[in-house]
């Protein structure tokens, strides 16, 4: 009954879309959705409730087939409209313009982790209770410990959060931005030195940018900074496509030549199902694939990857190879992860996803290459890797996480006002000294005379 009371409510021409639905489009009053579990079913259920215009989208779109060059501007008017009808936004005491912190900025490891005091994932923790931290506060000889480093990172790896970013992070109901996410990434990172750690982190704008404009636009992001890609264990690459963020992970890159003579091997064998191998474990090559709605194709976003990785192996010079990043040498695997129970919690789940990984840093997958090679053995080499504690989260910490990400924002930025405020009284004393000094200088001079 509450279906066929539906009106259509699919975008009009007026919003900028010109999909129209037929009669017999409209005629569908029935939809079909297959559940995972009861829970995920009452989940669904009341939302669906609540939302007669997600309801009316999904029969309006059975039967006709969204044409791609419209799904962008599609979903875009979805999302507009989702968050006019929205009943009630949550209040911040942030304007929407205004500078709630600039991360990194200077303080002692000390300072920045008594914001995360009282919280999990961002005081390096899986769980509440645990025990473990991040890393040991490091101090100079002397026993005194030393400022973050921010001076050598440069003004363009600067994140700014504003007010209408942290809006983001109070709303339940709101995706996260490129800024949020570098942010958590930079954090979870914070104390390590990105040329010496086994952990690279790109932006969230680095894929669009790969993807758009190809390897050579992105050059100066490893070049500049003297970085190795092939010296990394991990590398995240979070990617933005469809109003849905997913992450890739890069896995042992400077491995590839492994899989390669393995290859070698078993052409020189003449592809015998039985080869004199190692079956040694070793550190193998591939690139994971998170992504919490499987919306993404990694069929077709990992050409981009395989062109940056060629690219800097020429810039580099390191392997004798020509090309050596292909689908056979660096395969995608993408095992079942947590997945989202709803619209707008990708960007939560990369963060978690890349936590995840983070914390893993020291227990990567290891495999003997013969059977790793061998695609279903390695699917569930990979999927037993991700099956860890590490993993063991559900949509409760995920709300849990973008509360924790508020907070942590919001007690940095009381830490990065304060310090803001004892540089403005260092540079202005700084001033009156130099003032005084010229001022006696001069003084002297005229009792000299």
């Amino acid at each position: 009954e509450k279906f066929n009371k539906l009106e259509d409510d699919s975008p009009k021409d007026d919003e900028g879309i010109g999909h129209k639905t037929s009669a017999r489009d409209r005629d569908k009053r029935y939809v079909v959705v297959e559940m995972r579990n009861r829970e995920d079913f009452d989940s669904i259920f009341n939302l669906m409730q609540d939302d007669q215009q997600m309801i009316s989208t999904m029969i309006n779109c059975l039967g006709a087939q969204l044409k791609p060059s419209n799904k962008d501007e599609y979903l875009s008017v979805l999302t507009r409209r989702k968050n006019r009808s929205q009943a009630q936004k949550s209040k911040t005491s942030y304007p929407q313009e205004e500078t709630v912190l600039v991360y990194p900025f200077e303080a002692t490891p000390s300072e920045l982790d008594t914001a995360a005091q009282g919280l999990t994932e961002a005081n390096g923790r899986l769980k509440k209770d645990d025990d473990a931290k991040m890393i040991d506060v490091e101090k100079d000889s002397t026993g005194t410990e030393t400022a973050e480093k921010t001076t050598s990172l440069g003004k363009t790896h600067m994140v700014t959060v504003r007010g209408e970013d942290y809006e983001r992070l109070v709303d339940p109901y709101e995706f996260l931005n490129d800024t949020l996410i570098d942010f958590w990434l930079k954090w979870i990172m914070r104390k390590e030195d990105t040329k010496e750690s086994d952990i690279y982190i790109l932006t969230t704008q680095f894929f669009s940018k790969l993807e758009d404009e190809g390897p050579e636009s992105v050059s100066s992001w490893t070049a500049k900074k003297g970085i190795d890609i092939f010296e990394k264990k991990l590398i995240f690459i979070p990617v933005n496509k469809d109003i849905h963020w997913s992450l890739f992970v890069i896995v042992n890159p400077g491995n590839v030549m492994n899989i390669i003579d393995f290859y070698d091997k078993q052409t020189e064998a003449g592809d015998e199902s039985e080869m004199d191998m190692n079956d040694e474990e070793t550190d193998v090559p591939f690139i994971l694939f998170l992504d919490s709605l499987r919306a993404h194709k990694p069929s077709k976003l990992r050409l981009s990857l395989y062109k940056w990785l060629n690219f800097e192996a020429d810039r580099l010079k390191k392997f004798a190879k020509h090309a050596p990043f292909q689908k056979q040498t660096m395969p995608v695997c993408f095992p079942n992860a947590p997945t989202q129970n709803n619209s707008w919690d990708c960007g939560v789940f990369v963060c978690r996803f890349a936590y995840a990984i983070w914390h893993m840093r020291n227990n990567i997958l290891k495999a003997p290459i013969n059977e790793f090679m061998n695609e279903k053995k390695r699917k569930k080499l990979v999927q037993n890797w991700v099956t860890s504690p590490e993993f063991e989260f559900d949509m409760e910490d995920i709300k849990r996480l973008r509360k924790e990400i508020a907070t942590l924002i919001k007690k940095l930025s009381n830490i990065y006002s304060e310090a803001k405020r004892k540089q403005k009284i260092a540079k202005r004393d700084q001033k009156k000294k130099e003032e005084d000094e010229k001022k006696l200088k001069g003084n002297q001079h005229e009792v000299m005379i």
